[in-house]
């Protein structure tokens, strides 16, 4: 990042250290102005992504968030790039959520609903940005169709769950193991669930006839991760057939499985995760290029 940006960061904490929005007032990188209400978004942001951080060093990082804010908002008009009715709608939710859970908290720091979602959908520009960046045809650094299939198909799972506990809670709400006894009576009921739904019983129907649990009906799509629990999970589901269901337990947990093939239903699923296995396989290198871009511009007042 520049020094211009840090040079400037007293002028940012002045700015953005205040608690209501004041109309008209905010802050210029380069030659756009940028309102109080989404700084201040944005230092919030910054806040939940760096609890440790001084305050000097949170203003440094908002600044950050500012200069790319921008330079993502002008990458994406010099492309004549445009969010889709599916982005849009699912912008809609994210910030409604935001909202519903949050709404009174933002009100009184000064940010509205419409600063929201302009940094969301920034957020989501960015996405677009990105396919634009990597696009096979015309890309500024293509990437081949069938590469990123191929890793979509090597490093993703599909699949619907009914996941149990090898714990209980006892009468002062503390959690205890089960018994040896009773853990071998869940592996055998999970296990005797699995035949039912290979023999054609539904998910849902198999779940309600075992004791706490939880049950994802709806197809979940799941990186392999990179930490030893979502690993082995990963590993666990690849064992299982397409089309069949499973048994096998991670740590405290027991998992009824029934994978799905990734690549069923003419690609569906992958056209519905491309951005998502994008950003898997790309995701660090084009935040270097987003740093590059954003390091051409100078936060002021």
């Amino acid at each position: 990042m520049k020094k211009s940006i840090s040079i400037l960061l007293v002028t940012v904490l002045c700015l953005c250290a205040l608690t209501s929005c004041s109309s008209g007032r905010g802050v210029r990188v380069n030659d756009a102005k940028v309102n109080e209400g989404v700084c201040l978004y944005l230092r919030e942001e910054a806040k939940k992504e760096n609890k440790e951080a001084s305050e000097e060093e949170l203003e440094q990082k908002m600044a950050e968030k500012l200069a790319e804010y921008v330079a993502i908002n002008t990458e994406f008009a010099s492309r004549k790039l445009s969010l889709t009715p599916l982005q849009k709608h699912n912008l809609s939710q994210s910030v409604n959520a935001l909202w519903s859970f949050f709404g009174e908290y933002y009100t009184s720091i000064g940010v509205t609903k419409q600063d929201i979602t302009k940094v969301e959908t920034e957020k989501a520009a960015k996405d677009a940005v990105m396919v634009a960046y990597y696009a096979e045809n015309g890309g500024t650094e293509p990437l081949a169709e069938t590469e990123l299939k191929s890793f979509f198909e090597s490093n993703y799972i599909a699949f619907r769950s009914i996941t149990g506990y090898f714990t209980t809670v006892d009468d002062n709400g503390s959690a205890v193991p089960l018994s040896e006894e009773e853990r071998a009576q869940l592996v055998q009921s999970f296990q005797n669930e699995a035949a039912s739904v290979n023999g054609g019983v539904p998910l849902e129907d198999a779940a309600r006839k075992l004791p706490n649990t939880t049950v994802d009906t709806d197809t979940v799509v799941r990186y392999k991760g990179t930490n030893e629990t979502d690993q082995s999970f990963f590993q666990h589901v690849l064992e299982i057939e397409n089309d069949q269901a499973g048994v096998f337990t991670v740590g405290d947990y027991i998992f009824l499985v029934a994978r799905e093939d990734i690549n069923a239903n003419d690609g569906f699923l992958f056209s519905q995760y491309r951005t998502d296995c994008l950003k898997t396989l790309r995701g660090e290198a084009f935040q270097k290029v987003v740093d590059g871009w954003a390091s051409q511009y100078t936060v002021s007042k």
